[in-house]
């Protein structure tokens, strides 16, 4: 679902006109008075497809009963649809036939919004054509060095405790998290320490079992190059001198296709 924006707005029981009729949707997403995506939840009956304009999604209303009793503040509702739409399929085939584009694709790196011929997207202002772009996400390479008292997660293995490189965690977390559907069950975790990154792919069975992006778990050497995770994990590698998309495109390739995995001993 995109960002919630100042020009965007969540509508209940949306009146739109399509296929020369009357609709209404469930929940909609607006921007600009546009529709953007539609959210259907059924009980008994499933929407006709050639009732809504693409892209919209239909959801099962006890999924999402069971899903609200969860105390999490990222929750994911799966898409019930019988019939994948034309984006799913392309996306598809992109994986399979052009890895690369694939990637740069899901880290908003090459998109075009259907609706800017709708919009004539050409007149609109530069700040409202920014709000029609996807921004590119990247790792955080963290390329500076922390010169404080050694608690650094990235610079020094620290325990915790605040400084200039700690927010990168989280940040790599979220672009990481991207690709959370499309690891053949596995999850990647990346730490990175002036300039470069080390990538790990670890099985969903033991991502759950500990706290992968705590620093305490991170064991780093003396020259921080040869750090290792001191947790199970499937695939390592450590990367320098490459860009966020090849550093994806080996972890997930790593993922998807057997291989010999390296399983250190607790």
């Amino acid at each position: 679902m995109p960002e919630i924006c100042e020009k965007s707005e969540i509508c209940i029981e949306h009146k739109f006109e399509y296929n020369e009729s009357n609709k209404f949707a469930d929940v909609a997403y607006l921007k600009y008075g546009k529709i953007i995506q539609i959210y259907e939840i059924y009980q008994t009956h499933k929407t006709k497809e050639k009732d809504r304009p693409e892209p919209w999604f239909e959801c099962n209303a006890v999924d999402i009963i069971e899903l609200s009793k969860k105390e999490d503040n990222d929750l994911e509702i799966t898409c019930v649809r019988d019939k994948n739409c034309d984006e799913c399929i392309y996306m598809e085939n992109l994986k399979i036939n052009d890895l690369e584009k694939w990637v740069r694709i899901k880290l908003g790196q090459d998109y075009k919004n259907p609706e800017h011929d709708k919009l004539e997207y050409d007149k609109l202002s530069d700040e409202e054509k920014r709000e029609y772009r996807i921004p590119h996400e990247r790792l955080d390479f963290s390329a500076h060095n922390c010169y404080g008292d050694g608690g650094c997660h990235n610079c020094s293995g620290g325990n915790g405790i605040e400084s200039c490189n700690d927010g990168l965690y989280e940040h790599n977390k979220k672009v990481c998290d991207i690709f959370v559907d499309d690891l053949n069950t596995n999850r990647i975790v990346v730490y990175s320490r002036k300039g470069s990154i080390t990538g790990y792919i670890i099985s969903n069975k033991n991502f759950d079992r500990y706290d992968y992006w705590n620093n305490n778990y991170w064991s780093d050497g003396s020259s921080g190059i040869e750090s290792t995770l001191k947790l199970p994990y499937l695939y390592a590698k450590y990367y320098v001198g490459e860009g966020t998309v090849d550093i994806f495109k080996d972890l997930i390739v790593h993922s998807l296709h057997p291989f010999s995995f390296k399983t250190p001993i607790l």
